[in-house]
C-alpha cells in the first residue's frame, strides 16, 4: 500500500515536500476489512468495490512524518471544500507560544506557514483511486470526537468506528450498567444486540 500511495501523490498532500514522506492511513488498519467496507459504504455513499481492502490506496494519502504524526492522533483533520480541496483544521491543543506549521510546532515569531486554514489538495488530481471525501468526512468525525466529545464517551475503544455504530455500542454499555437487570439477562441481551449491530 505505500508504495501505491507514494507512487500515486509523489509528494506531501499538504506542503510542497517530496520526502521523505509516509503512507498516512485514513482509517486505520487494525479495523480490518470489515469495518472498512462499512466506513467506506456509510461515509461515501459509493458502492462498495468487491476486492476492497483496508490497505487499498484509496485508504491512504502522502504526508510529511509531522503531519503523519498529527492526522494519526486525529489532531489534524481535512475538511472537504470542494472537489480535491480540503481545508487542514488543527484539533490539538495550542500553548500560548507556540504555533502548529506545515513543518511542526513553532514559535510563532518564526513566520512559518500555519497549518490550521491551509489549503490542501491531492497531488495527482488525475489518478482514479484518490481517497473519496466521504474517509476523510469519517477521519474528521474522529478529530471531533477525540478534541470535543464527553468524557464517558471518549473513554470508549471504539471511537475508531463509524459513528452509527458507535452509537449502538454506546447503548448497548448503558444498557450493560443498568442495575436492574442480573448478569445473565445482560449477556444475553448484550450478545443478540451485538450480532445485529
Amino acid at each position: 500500500m505505500a508504495d501505491r500511495v507514494k507512487g500515486r501523490d509523489r509528494r506531501c498532500c499538504v506542503s510542497p515536500i517530496s520526502g521523505p514522506l509516509v503512507n498516512s492511513h485514513i482509517c486505520p488498519k487494525r479495523i480490518g476489512d470489515h469495518i472498512g467496507r462499512i466506513i467506506y459504504e456509510t461515509f461515501t455513499s459509493l458502492s462498495v468495490p468487491q476486492a476492497l481492502s483496508i490497505y487499498d490506496e484509496g485508504f491512504g494519502l502522502s504526508l510529511t512524518r509531522t503531519l503523519d504524526a498529527w492526522f494519526d492522533k486525529y489532531e489534524l483533520g481535512f475538511r472537504y471544500v470542494s472537489p480535491n480541496m480540503y481545508q487542514c483544521h488543527m484539533f490539538a491543543i495550542e500553548l500560548a507560544d507556540e504555533a502548529f506549521t506545515m513543518y511542526g510546532t513553532s514559535s510563532p515569531e518564526e513566520g512559518l506557514p500555519v497549518i490550521h486554514g491551509h489549503r490542501a489538495r491531492p497531488p495527482n488530481t488525475q489518478h482514479t483511486n484518490l481517497p473519496p471525501p466521504g474517509l476523510f468526512r469519517w477521519h474528521y468525525l474522529q478529530c471531533v470526537l477525540k478534541r470535543f466529545a464527553h468524557d464517558d464517551y471518549k473513554i470508549l475503544s471504539i471511537l475508531s468506528f463509524p459513528s452509527y455504530l458507535c452509537v449502538w455500542r454506546v447503548t448497548l454499555m448503558m444498557m450493560a450498567r443498568t442495575a436492574s437487570w442480573n448478569g445473565l439477562q445482560r449477556v444475553s441481551i448484550l450478545a443478540e444486540l451485538w450480532r445485529k449491530v
